[in-house]
C-alpha cells in the first residue's frame, strides 16, 4: 500500500490495508448520519398497487364504469411515474398517503372518477392491506439474506470439521470441539429462524382488504379477486377480525426477528471473544473492522457490538407492539397507527445484518495454530480423560471425575510455577486412581499419548462419535441435513418470488382488459 492509499474516507483508515466496506460502515453509523423517510412515503407504491387492484374489483362487479375505472387505472399510473421520479409525495396537509394518492387522482382524472375510487373501502381495511404488502416484501427481502448467510455459515464449517479449538462455558475453557462444529451451531439456529418466517409468511399471506371499518359493507365486492391480485393466498374472513388484529402480524414477525437477533448476537459474542488480542484465533478482515479517533492501533469489530444492541432495540419494539394491542376494544382504534413505525424501525434496524455477517464470515482468517495451541492448554481435556477412564477402566463416571479433579489440584501443588500449570500429570493422575482401589486402574504411556493435551487434540474429537457431536463424520452428517434443509428453504423462496411475479404480470392483464380501446 503506498502512502497515499489510506482510505482517509474514515480518519482511522490508515490503520488498515483494505479499503472498509461502505454496508459495513453504515451499518456501524445506524441512523446518526442517516433521516428517516416518513412512514406513509414507504407505502406510496403499495398504495398505488391497492388502488389499482381496488378499481379494477370495482369495475368487475359492475360498482363504477369502465370510463371511470380507465380514468382511475390511468391516473394511478402516472402516480406511478411521479413516484418513481422522486416528483410525488406524501402530502402531509392531507394526512396521510391514502388520501394524498385519492387526492392526486381527483386533480388527474377528475372528481367524479376519483369520488369513486373509495366505494365499499375504509382506510381502515386499506392501510392493513398497505402494511401487509409492505412487511411482506420486506420478509421476503429479510428471508433471501438469511438464506445466504445460512449458506456461507455451511460452505466455511465444511471447511473446519478438522480445526480444533477449545469450547467454552463461563466464558471459560471446557472441552475440546471444532470450529466447524462450532459454525454448524450457528447454522441450525438460523434453519429455525428460516422457519419460523417461513410460517409466518404462509400464516399471514391473507387479505384483510375488503373489510371496510370491520363492520362490512352492502356494495357486492369481491373479495377474492382482490386478494389473487395482490398476491395473497386467501381472504382473511371475519370482516371485524381483520381490522381489530391489525398488531398480530407485525408482532408475530417482530418476535420472528427477536429470536434471530438473538442467534445473531451470539455468533457476534463469539466473534468478538476469538478475535481478541493478545491470541487471536480468528482475525476479521479490515473491510469489516473499524478505528479510534484517538488510538491509532485499534481494529474494533463495530459490526458485532451494535448488533447487541440492535437485538436489544429489536426486543423493545416486540414488547411495544404487545403492548399497543393490550385491552384494545374490538374494532379499530388510532393505536395501531403506531404498529406501522415499529413494524418499519424494526425492519431498518436489522434488514443489512444477514448480510455484513456473510461477507465478515466469507473473509473471515482463522488462526488454526492457535486453535490448536489452545486445545493443549487449561487443563482442557479433563472431561475426555474423565470418560476414558470411565469407558476403559470399568470405573463409575463420578470416581473418575473425582480422580481427574483432584490430578489437576495436585498437578498444580507440584507445579514450579504454581497457578501456570495447564497439563494434568500422568504421575498425580495415576496416583489418585491407585486410591479407587481397583485392579490396575492406571493409566499407560500409550494411554496417555492419546488423552494428554501434548496429544493430537484431533484424536480426542474423533471419539465424539454421536449424533451432532463434532468428530469429522458425525459433523459431515449434521452438515448434509443442515444443506438438504437450506435447498428447501431456496426453492420455498424461490417459488413466493415467482408468485408475485406471476401476480404482478396478471394485474397487468387485468388492467389491460379494462383500458383497451
Amino acid at each position: 500500500m503506498t502512502e497515499k492509499e489510506n482510505f482517509s474516507s474514515q480518519v482511522w483508515g490508515g490503520r488498515m490495508e483494505s479499503e472498509p466496506s461502505m454496508m459495513n460502515v453504515y451499518f456501524c453509523a445506524g441512523r446518526d448520519p442517516f433521516p428517516k423517510p416518513a412512514a406513509d412515503e414507504l407505502l406510496i407504491p403499495y398504495d398505488i398497487w391497492l388502488n389499482k387492484v381496488h378499481c379494477l374489483m370495482l369495475h368487475k362487479q359492475k360498482i363504477i364504469s369502465r370510463a371511470d375505472a380507465s380514468a382511475i387505472l390511468f391516473a394511478l399510473d402516472e402516480i406511478a411515474q411521479q413516484y418513481r421520479a422522486g416528483e410525488f409525495h406524501v402530502d402531509k396537509d392531507k394526512e396521510d398517503v391514502h388520501i394524498s394518492i385519492e387526492s392526486r387522482v381527483a386533480e388527474l382524472a377528475g372528481e367524479k372518477a376519483a369520488g369513486q375510487l373509495h366505494t365499499g373501502r375504509s382506510r381502515n381495511d386499506q392501510a392493513a392491506a398497505d402494511c401487509r404488502l409492505y412487511a411482506r416484501d420486506r420478509l421476503l427481502e429479510f428471508y433471501s439474506r438469511l438464506l445466504k448467510l445460512v449458506e456461507t455459515l455451511l460452505n466455511t464449517a465444511a471447511q473446519h470439521f478438522k480445526t480444533p479449538m477449545p469450547g467454552f462455558t463461563h466464558y471459560q475453557p471446557a472441552a475440546i470441539t471444532t470450529f466447524g462444529h462450532l459454525l454448524l451451531s450457528h447454522a441450525q439456529a438460523f434453519k429455525r429462524d428460516l422457519t419460523r418466517l417461513g410460517m409466518t409468511y404462509e400464516q399471514w399471506n391473507t387479505s384483510p382488504l375488503g373489510a371496510a371499518a370491520g363492520f362490512g359493507t352492502s356494495w357486492n365486492l369481491d373479495r377474492e379477486y382482490t386478494a389473487r391480485l395482490l398476491g395473497f393466498t386467501a381472504v382473511q374472513e371475519n370482516s371485524l377480525d381483520c381490522i381489530s388484529t391489525r398488531w398480530e402480524f407485525e408482532t408475530q414477525i417482530a418476535l420472528n426477528i427477536c429470536l434471530f437477533m438473538n442467534h445473531l448476537s451470539t455468533l457476534a459474542q463469539d466473534i468478538i471473544i476469538l478475535s481478541m488480542q493478545p491470541r487471536p484465533m480468528i482475525r476479521i478482515d479490515d473491510t469489516h473492522v473499524t478505528g479510534s479517533s484517538i488510538m491509532p492501533q485499534k481494529r474494533n469489530p463495530d459490526f458485532a457490538e451494535v448488533t447487541r444492541a440492535k437485538a436489544a432495540f429489536c426486543h423493545g419494539i416486540a414488547m411495544t407492539l404487545l403492548s399497543l394491542s393490550k385491552g384494545a376494544l374490538s374494532g379499530y382504534n388510532r393505536d395501531s397507527q403506531w404498529t406501522k413505525y415499529a413494524m418499519i424501525d424494526l425492519f431498518d434496524e436489522v434488514r443489512w445484518a444477514p448480510i455484513v455477517f456473510t461477507e465478515v464470515l466469507a473473509s473471515l482468517k482463522v488462526n488454526k495454530d492457535e486453535m490448536r495451541a489452545r486445545c493443549t492448554e487449561d487443563f482442557i481435556t479433563a472431561v475426555d480423560i474423565a470418560d476414558y477412564i470411565a469407558q476403559e477402566k470399568n470405573i463409575p463416571f463420578r470416581a473418575a471425575y473425582k480422580a481427574v479433579s483432584e490430578a489437576i489440584l495436585d498437578s498444580e501443588s507440584a507445579s514450579k510455577k504454581k497457578g501456570n500449570c495447564r497439563e494434568i500429570s500422568l504421575d498425580a493422575l495415576n496416583r489418585r486412581l491407585m486410591k479407587l482401589g481397583r485392579i490396575n486402574p492406571k493409566l499407560r504411556k500409550s494411554e496417555w499419548a492419546l488423552l494428554s493435551a501434548a496429544g493430537a487434540p484431533q484424536r480426542l474429537i474423533e471419539r465424539k462419535k454421536h449424533i451432532g457431536a463434532p468428530a469429522p463424520e458425525a459433523a459431515a452428517k449434521n452438515h448434509q441435513t443442515l444443506q438438504k434443509n437450506l435447498r428447501t428453504k431456496q426453492i420455498w423462496y424461490s417459488h413466493k418470488v415467482k408468485q408475485q411475479e406471476a401476480v404482478h404480470k396478471l394485474l397487468q392483464e387485468e388492467i389491460a382488459k379494462v383500458i383497451k380501446k
